[in-house]
């Protein structure tokens, strides 16, 4: 995982069951910015997507800015929110949970996840660092509870009727008692 300030972002994907983390890859740029209508500097030498590994839950991004930010840059350049679950969906995901590990909030809003029903959490993780542990454990504590919280839902879609989930569940309780 990358830890610079801007860059160090994962979205846990409604799909498979392991944890993994993967880098976002480089690409070379010779635009410079600094503004503070503009993205961050380096910004836009990030792709915005990583890609998924099979089997995992999670990828990495750079972080989405506000509107106001991208609005100078080309179309194919911006990257917001919605730009960023849009990709998700686009991929055959459903995005299910942000854990953003920048060091502010300057950047968008969390209620732009928090309206579309995606969870969100914050975790101030100072860029070009080694995480402590503290932060490692705020981060590994987020996705047992976003597991935990959607266990129901991944074992409901893979049962049939809703009558065989309910007796399912009533006969692994009583076998557990």
């Amino acid at each position: 995982m990358i830890s610079g300030n801007l860059f160090s972002f994962s979205v846990i994907l409604k799909k498979s069951s392991n944890i993994f983390l993967i880098p976002l890859p480089l690409v070379p740029s010779s635009r410079v910015i600094s503004s503070t209508k503009q993205p961050p500097n380096r910004w836009e030498t990030y792709l915005p997507l990583g890609k998924v590994i099979p089997g995992t839950r999670l990828i990495t991004f750079k972080v989405p800015l506000k509107k106001a930010k991208c609005e100078k840059l080309p179309k194919h350049e911006q990257f917001t929110p919605t730009h960023l679950v849009s990709k998700i969906r686009d991929a055959g995901f459903e995005l299910g949970m942000v854990v953003d590990l920048t060091f502010t909030r300057k950047y968008y809003s969390p209620s732009e996840f928090h309206h579309q029903g995606i969870r969100y959490e914050k975790i101030f993780t100072e860029g070009h660092n080694i995480p402590n542990d503290d932060v490692v454990n705020r981060f590994f504590d987020a996705l047992e509870g976003f597991y935990e919280s959607n266990v129901n839902e991944i074992f409901n879609e893979s049962r049939g009727y809703s009558i065989e989930r309910e007796n399912l569940l009533q006969d692994l309780k009583r076998r557990k008692a």
